[in-house]
């Protein structure tokens, strides 16, 4: 469980309270990792027995946050991808080109990957690698198009498993009383 601003902790705190559900709110927090953003949700979580997995660093930022939990937790699922996506909005194109460079090689999410596809190909472009990014735009393509013929083809069968259903309809049972 992520938690961002200390605010959020004590409301979420304060509602469980009035709801008659403080005691199962910390069981269940007890049972899962804690990540904090920063000093004020820690001390949050703290006051209410909460012990935290997961802390960013300084700045504070979510940046921080995600590669400390990559530290932490190096098997999170998609964590090269977000990282990528937060080095590409903080415009760091090299460090973000690395993060999507280990996705397309190692994430076994088909969606995640042609995203990391997509965005390679912009970065490759704003770093003026023009070849590169023509085949990063090309493989998101051909990527995406594939999952459009799977989509089309599973559309396919149900549509005539459908059709199949209505022709044979199943007899019906009288009842024999």
């Amino acid at each position: 469980m992520v938690f961002l601003t200390g605010v959020g902790v004590k409301a979420l705190f304060k509602e469980a309270a009035g709801l008659g559900r403080g005691d199962e709110l910390s069981g269940a927090l007890k049972t899962v990792t804690t990540i904090c953003r920063g000093p004020k949700p820690s001390a949050a979580l703290r006051q209410n027995g909460i012990q935290i997995s997961i802390s960013a660093p300084e700045p504070f930022t979510t940046k921080e946050l995600m590669e400390a939990a990559q530290r932490e937790k190096p098997g999170l699922a998609h964590m090269d991808y977000n990282l990528g996506r937060a080095e590409m909005l903080l415009g760091n194109d090299a460090a973000a080109a690395g993060h999507f460079e280990h996705t397309v090689s190692s994430d076994t999410t088909a969606e995640v990957v042609e995203q990391a596809w997509y965005q390679l190909g912009t970065i490759y472009r704003r770093q003026h690698r023009m070849d590169e990014a023509r085949t990063a735009m090309a493989t998101f393509q051909k990527l995406k198009d594939e999952e459009a013929d799977k989509s089309q083809e599973r559309m396919k069968k149900l549509t005539s498993k459908e059709d199949s259903n209505a022709s044979n309809p199943e007899p019906k049972v009288q009842d024999p009383r």
